[in-house]
């Protein structure tokens, strides 16, 4: 049998709302820990408390609710009950590690009946540890920490602390549309709007290149790693090829990038009312590339009449890569592939194109003919 107590944060200050989010973050750790599916999982007052009637894989179990968004740290933990002996004999129970030196015992105390203060809890069972392990004091950065928590719905003790997340469980703030590409930029932009609360649908254009299943292989790759922040994921491949073809004939090539973009909005527009999504995520960040300049991101965001999230618009490219390495989605990223705006970019692309001359190319061709064939086309998979 193995116990876990799991702390979350900002769900804290939800106050009346807070067992919607309680319950959705129960709900994550369900989908999202395989081990933990027929577990008991109990919401208790600023905590979840876990029984499982088997051992855990904890290895497995860590890694998995590591990347539960909402949680702010969990552990292996046993419940007690509130008393003092029961302190005491949970304090001569602990199996001392080795290679320790020096300690400190953590109480949280909010049950405010028991009759030692936090202070006091902590001076009583920290001169028992020292008594048997002849480790020395230090409240600021221990080698082993004891925690105990004595709330209203009982008394829980647990060592090895392990961090979360933090943030919102996915889902609890309704759904995006990522506009995923092969890149660095919006898988890292799509982990972010995890952590606020939001479920994220993923859409991708592609072309009939050679390169078409190098291409879809490694955007499925990326959707995977992702879906283990969110259990399942739903992938939109758009084939991009013909509408890519017409607007090449009829778009300076300087003007190309700016007037793909818009159209991929227009295409991933109608997929979002579709999915009852809210909005889209992107990965741009202000400068970065010629299409990302503020004038073109103004003209490419009137395509359409939804929220633009950009989560990254303020980040450097060190900060983008960082983040990238850390949610494991970095190796996937760099693996080489010709994408299927490659041949739009210009030498000299437009950095400020006007809104007039948009939409003065895209009416030399019938782009609803074209998004319409695109969207019939589109291949959608469930991941995860």
């Amino acid at each position: 049998m193995s116990s876990l107590i799991v702390y979350y944060d900002e769900i804290g200050t939800k106050s009346g709302n807070r067992p919607y989010f309680e319950k959705k973050l129960v709900s994550n750790i369900r989908d999202c820990c395989p081990s933990l599916k027929g577990a008991s999982i109990r919401r208790l007052y600023g905590r979840i408390f876990i029984e499982t009637s088997e051992e855990l894989d904890m290895e497995e179990t860590s890694e998995h609710l590591a990347r539960v968004a909402g949680i702010a740290s969990f552990s292996l933990a046993q419940a007690i009950e509130t008393s003092e002996e029961a302190l005491d004999a949970a304090v001569d129970a602990i199996e001392l590690p080795e290679g320790v030196s020096t300690f400190k015992v953590d109480t949280r105390r909010s049950e405010k009946r028991f009759p030692l203060t936090s202070v006091e809890v902590n001076q009583r069972l920290g001169a028992r540890l020292q008594a048997r392990s002849g480790w020395k004091v230090n409240l600021s950065a221990p080698d082993f920490t004891f925690h105990v928590d004595i709330s209203q719905q009982g008394t829980f003790v647990y060592s090895g602390k392990q961090k979360g997340l933090g943030g919102l469980p996915v889902g609890s703030n309704g759904k995006l549309v990522s506009l995923i590409s092969g890149g660095l930029d919006s898988p890292v932009a799509a982990y972010k709007m995890f952590r606020r609360g939001c479920k994220v649908i993923f859409v991708h254009f592609h072309n009939y290149s050679a390169d078409a299943r190098q291409v879809r292989e490694k955007v499925v790759e990326l959707v995977e790693q992702l879906a283990k922040y969110q259990s399942t994921s739903k992938l939109h491949l758009v084939p991009f090829a013909m509408l890519q073809q017409a607007l090449v004939t009829v778009v300076p090539p300087e003007a190309r990038m700016v007037a793909y973009r818009r159209l991929m909005f227009r295409i991933a527009e109608t997929i979002l009312e579709k999915e009852g999504a809210r909005g889209f995520i992107t990965g741009d960040s202000v400068g970065q590339v010629a299409s990302q300049t503020l004038e073109n991101l103004n003209v490419i965001y009137d395509a359409t009449t939804y929220p633009i999230f950009s989560p990254l618009i303020g980040d450097d490219k060190n900060t983008i890569t960082n983040m990238s390495k850390q949610i494991g989605t970095y190796e996937i990223s760099i693996k080489p592939y010709n994408d299927c705006c490659t041949f739009l970019v210009a030498k000299h692309p437009e950095t400020k194109m006007r809104l007039k001359d948009a939409l003065r190319y895209e009416d030399r061709f019938d782009k609803e003919k074209y998004c319409s064939e695109a969207l019939e086309e589109t291949e959608v998979l469930e991941i995860g």
